[in-house]
């Protein structure tokens, strides 16, 4: 999960690298900045859908964060995330 400064160059390059590390990318624009409106543009709408997996807001993941710490199971472990809905198609689920 991505969020800073600036969007356009930092968060971008660290999403590519963690992408081709093999990471789930999940990219959190109103948790980000740049200098322009135009470089937020193109860093979550343009750039962002294809190295991120999903593209989601701060409120989604407060919500997401909150119904899953009050869903732990008896041994204290937390239930799975559910899966964010991305910005453009979802990969498809590894049932592996």
């Amino acid at each position: 999960m991505l969020a800073g400064v600036p969007a356009n160059t930092c968060v971008e390059a660290t999403c590519c690298f963690a992408l081709g590390l093999g990471h789930h990318v999940t990219l959190v624009p109103d948790a980000a900045a740049a200098l322009l409106p135009e470089m937020m543009h193109v860093a979550h709408e343009l750039n962002g859908p294809t190295f991120a997996h999903a593209i989601v807001t701060t409120d989604w993941l407060v919500d997401v964060f909150d119904s899953t710490r009050h869903a732990r199971t008896p041994d204290r472990t937390s239930a799975a995330l559910p899966h964010a809905v991305p910005a453009r198609a979802r990969p498809p689920e590894n049932n592996a």
